[in-house]
Parts: structure tokens; sequence; C-alpha cells
């Protein structure tokens, strides 16, 4: 988890927990070999003991699942929770004993000053190089770190909270509190969360999107997990409040409000964190629609509006250029948000989707989707999709990471061109290119429960 500005992780000096890796113990070919030596009844028997005896030197925290804790047993498990600095990490061959300068205690009795401390075996503690809050048990073991996003004071900055794992994660939720929630939940057992903000779409034939005239305000009781938001209007069809994830995956900050994730009427919204609200204490966040694909704030308040409105569906018309061997034509392209759907107008009946991704494409940057003609012979549709120009579309809103499909969002944000091929062999023929126009968005079916 890398944290912004000046505050990054400081790592011990090639500190590693011995492990035995995969290939330490051989292929799984070798370990099958390995059974086959066992020819009778105690051979088996003995070579089953060996195994159990060498089992705990096999076992590797890397192998093992990503492990989370709720944020109010982290606080319960915490004898100690106090304001600290780095003064030294444990090195490979030392003693499990990181120094802390302890700056302030929020909970326990642990004096202020240089202290030492100690982990857990195949935990991995570690933080950042400013001040930061360090959670320990009743052993004095560091189980948590809570890190300033921005790298600022922990009095004024997001703080992200993670637990440790040698090599997988060890998520905290809720992820991210303030230093005056933390203090207002050792104080009261309360824990709650403000936040407020627009929520963005995209602009037609631009890349950049622009917030709305639509703002989203709410709390989260993380305790009784319960919400109350809004902002969005008339929620025809859906519960009255959304479930809320409060996310720090990838040192990201993120909101998660879900009112429905029915495949046929889904409505889930998601909001990145940009930081506090130094007045009030709330989040500040900036929420784009992550389901259904809406491309403006007109659909969205129609699908709101309408609970018989479905999913929403987008078809490409590809517009093909004449060549000598390919008549001139319009492809459709079928979308249910991932193209996965169909292509028409290749032949009598639609083609069935097989790949995509830009892997295969022939130009670096491309996207590429395939669809089957027959045994043996495929269309290939190479994208070229909008991309950055300047500073200000890479800095721009990162949409990306919150809808759940891209593609209608990236054929609405400007000119799209491609080139079909023909994979009939070995090497690809170029059959034609194309222009690519997305039709009015169209709305599907809502099924019973």
């Amino acid at each position: 988890m890398a944290l912004a500005g000046h505050c990054r992780r400081v790592r011990p000096k090639q500190y590693r927990i011995w492990r035995t890796s995969r290939a330490r113990l051989g292929s799984d070919s070798t370990m099958r070999r390995w059974r086959r030596w066992s020819k009778s009844d105690f051979d088996t028997f003995r070579f089953g003991l060996l195994l159990a005896g060498l089992l705990p030197f096999f076992v590797s925290p890397a192998w093992a699942k990503p492990r989370s804790t709720e944020l109010t047993d982290a606080v319960a498990q915490s004898e100690t929770i106090a304001i600290v600095r780095i003064v030294e990490l444990p090195g490979e061959r030392s003693a499990r004993k990181p120094r802390l300068n302890v700056l302030r205690v929020l909970k326990g009795r642990l004096q202020t000053g240089e202290q030492e401390v100690n982990f857990a075996e195949y935990e991995y503690p570690d933080g950042p190089r400013c001040e930061f809050v360090a959670f320990l048990d009743k052993e004095r073991r560091w189980r948590f770190t809570a890190a300033p996003l921005h790298g600022k004071n922990v009095d004024s900055d997001l703080l992200l909270v993670y637990g440790f794992a040698y090599e997988n994660a060890h998520w905290v939720w809720p992820g991210y509190l303030s230093l005056a929630q933390l203090t207002a939940y050792l104080k009261t057992g309360r824990l709650v969360y403000s936040f407020g903000g627009r929520v963005w779409f995209p602009q037609h034939g631009k890349i950049p999107w622009a917030p709305s005239g639509m703002r989203i305000d709410g709390t989260y009781d993380a305790v009784r997990k319960s919400a109350h938001v809004t902002g969005l209007g008339r929620l025809a069809g859906f519960r009255a409040e959304p479930s809320v994830n409060l996310s720090s995956r990838g040192a990201t900050p993120s909101l998660h409000l879900t009112y429905s994730d029915r495949g046929n009427r889904p409505l889930e919204i998601k909001g990145r964190v940009q930081g506090l609200d130094q007045r009030t204490g709330a989040l500040i966040a900036g929420f784009a629609v992550a389901a259904p694909d809406v491309l403006t704030l007109a659909t969205l308040r129609k699908y709101l509006d309408d609970p018989r409105l479905g999913s929403c569906i987008y078809k490409f018309r590809l517009h093909c250029l004449a060549t000598k061997d390919f008549p001139k034509r319009d492809l459709l392209l079928n979308s249910n948000g991932q193209i996965t759907d169909s292509l028409e107008g290749w032949g009598a009946s639609p083609l069935e989707f097989e790949s995509a991704g830009n892997e295969a494409a022939e130009s670096p940057g491309d996207w590429r989707v395939v669809f089957v003609v027959s045994k043996g012979q495929a269309v290939a549709l190479d994208f070229n999709l909008p991309k950055p120009t300047n500073d200000n579309d890479k800095d721009a809103f990162r949409w990306e990471f919150l809808v759940e499909s891209q593609v209608p969002y990236l054929f609405d944000s400007g000119p799209v061109h491609g080139t079909l091929w023909l994979k009939d062999g070995k090497t690809p023929r170029k059959i034609t290119s194309f222009s690519v126009d997305v039709d009015p968005v169209t709305f599907g079916p809502v099924y019973a429960r």
C-alpha cells in the first residue's frame, strides 16, 4: 500500500521470514512421483507420517487467502492504541523487536518516548515515515496501523487502517477513519461517518468527466451498520437506504453504496474519497454510478423514477467502408456493458462472442473483440479507443475505477475507429476499416424476484 507525499512506508532491511516455495517443494508432477514410491500400505503410512512431520515447515502465509478484520474488532483486540513514529524495524537476523517513539497514548498505559514492541509470526509490520497510529495487543504485539492518506499530521488527515500479513493482504473494514472518529469511538462506542459530494458523469465526445447538479449526502453508523442517504430523488422499486462499504484497497479510500445488486435492475454508486472537510469532519467524495451504465443524469433520473426499467442496453453501429472484397455495410454490436452479446449483419444470424482484450490486437493500445463465424473462422474487431492527449485528461476524475463496465463510456468519449480482420488461418486478413456510433440507450426487462 503506497502512501502519498512523504509518508511512505518504512520496511526493515531485507527482512524475510523463511518459507519454502512451491519450487523448493517440487512441481505437482514431482509430488505425484513421490506418492508413487510407496508400493505397500506400510510405505504409504510411513510416507504420510513423514509429510505430517514436515508440514509445519512447508506451510507458508504466501499461500493463504487475504485476511479481513472489522475495525471495531481491531480496536477491541488492542490494549494500546498510540500515535507513534518508527525508530527502527528489525533486520533479517534480528529479533522481532521494532522500536517506536510513542508521542501520544489514545488507549492503554504505555509510556511515551521510545518503546520496544514485537509482532506475531508471519506478520510483517510497517508504517510510514511520518507519525501514525499503532495498535498493540496485550502482549505489545503490533497488529494494525492507521496511516495518514496524504502524509499529513494524524490530527488533520484521513487515516488508512490495515493489518499485517507476510505477503497477502490483511484488510480492515471500514478501511479508514479520522483521529476524531477514533477518539470518539474510544470514549462513546459510536463510529459514525458523514460524507458528501457531487455525482460525476461523462461528457459526450470528451475524455474528462464533469460533476453534475446531483449531490449525495449521507451518514453511516459502522457499529449499527445503518445508513441514511439523500440526494438521489425518487427511488422507485429500490430500498430506502443502501448498504455501505468503506474500503481502502490500493491505498485509495472508496465509498460504495448498494441499493440493489439485482442483475436486471441494479443500483450501485461508488465514490472516491478525496479527504476530510476540516470544518465538519465529513468525507469529501466524488461519486459515479457503477450500475447501471448511465451516460447522462437524465438517463439516471428516468431509471430511478420507473420501476419497470431494467439495466441499460447499448448498441454500437459499425459503419464499414467498402473495399474490393467487402461491400459497404453496417454491423451492429449488441452490448450488455461488457460486449459479450453478439454481432449482427455479418451473416444470416448473429455471431456469438468469443473473447475480448488488448493482448491480441494488431496495434498496441487497440482493443480486440472476437466473434465466431464457423469452426476455424472468426471475425476480429480492433477498436482504436480515445486516449488522453494532455495532462488535464490524464489527471481527470478517475471514473474507470468506479464503474463496473467501461465500454459505453469509452465509446462515448470521442471518435472511435477500428479495423475488421478475418481469422480463417494462421495469419489474420485485414478486410476493412470502420467508424462507430452509439445508439440511444434502451432498457432491459425487469424480472420478478
